[in-house]
């Protein structure tokens, strides 16, 4: 099981189910002789940072959209994204608000997969998000493939070491 709390154990429940997501970006491909009118590509650090700011800012269902943009994740799990991005308001507004944040981009990463890490801090206790990242190839751009918060550092300083 990937998500542990502390007193309030059933309140990360729905995050369980997030962890055995899987995710590939859309495709890619485009119609012969038309131009992709596309922005550049947010690396995964860029797409977390922005996760966090929009968190901060109050709109937790924006920030779930921006860092699931081009996952099947939101496609095909529809109910529990919603289920985790009403844990994480409920999560927020239980420990007192979102006071700021700290990303700490990649802590584990590999050619192909990747481990990214970051902290709400909220006014009475910190909320720990984990990202799994995913490429098929050094040169593929990150898929988002898991996401995941819990309020215990135990599992914040395994990722850490």
């Amino acid at each position: 099981m990937c998500c542990r709390t502390a007193w309030w154990g059933t309140f990360l429940a729905a995050a369980v189910g997030v962890c055995a997501w899987y995710a590939m970006p859309e495709s890619s491909a485009q119609e012969p002789g038309k131009a992709q009118d596309k922005a550049p590509e947010q690396s995964p650090v860029e797409r977390q940072e922005g996760f966090f700011k929009t968190l901060k800012a109050g709109d937790v269902k924006k920030a779930y959209g921006e860092i699931l943009k081009d996952s099947l994740i939101q496609k095909e799990q529809g109910e529990q994204v919603e289920n985790l991005i009403t844990q994480t308001e409920q999560g927020v507004k239980l420990y007192g608000g979102a006071g700021g944040w700290e990303n700490l981009g990649f802590v584990r990463s590999d050619k192909y997969v990747a481990m990214g890490l970051g902290v709400l801090c909220c006014d009475t206790m910190p909320l720990f998000f984990y990202f799994a990242w995913y490429r098929k190839s050094e040169t593929s751009p990150w898929s988002l493939i898991n996401i995941w918060f819990n309020d215990q550092p135990k599992e914040f300083w395994s990722f850490r070491r």
